[in-house]
């Protein structure tokens, strides 16, 4: 047909390192919660629940799932999960968890609004000179 041969995925070792896949994946679950409403309705609760304990299961990197489980002990999320604000910070918290395991500097709240949030103003600007 004329396609070119795919280039062989690589062995599944590869795609484990927390290096290339953290950052990005940090940046989903942050937004994800500064996008929820103010009040969150319990079926949007029960949902996010959902997501961070299947995360446990799901991560490239089986050992990152287990610290996420175990931190996830340590810091249950459903005293947090009825307001925006509650998970904002919680997520904060749970990221600054594992900050600390990989020797990395914990972020305050206005920190990490600031850095996420950045990139969302570029875009809006961008929007804004079209």
């Amino acid at each position: 047909h004329g396609r070119a041969e795919a280039e062989p995925l690589g062995p599944p070792g590869d795609y484990r390192d927390p290096g290339v896949w953290g950052p990005p994946t940090w940046f989903f679950l942050h937004s994800l919660t500064l996008a929820l409403p103010e009040s969150v309705p319990e079926a949007q609760q029960e949902r996010l629940r959902r997501l961070m304990r299947d995360l446990q299961h799901l991560l490239p990197c089986p050992s990152c799932g287990e610290h996420l489980a175990a931190h996830m002990r340590e810091l249950p999320i459903e005293p947090h999960l009825g307001t925006r604000d509650g998970a904002v910070q919680w997520m904060v918290d749970l990221h600054n968890l594992v900050n600390r395991d990989c020797g990395k500097r914990a972020w305050s709240r206005e920190e990490a609004l600031r850095l996420y949030g950045a990139a969302y103003a570029g875009r809006r600007a961008a929007a804004g000179a079209r």
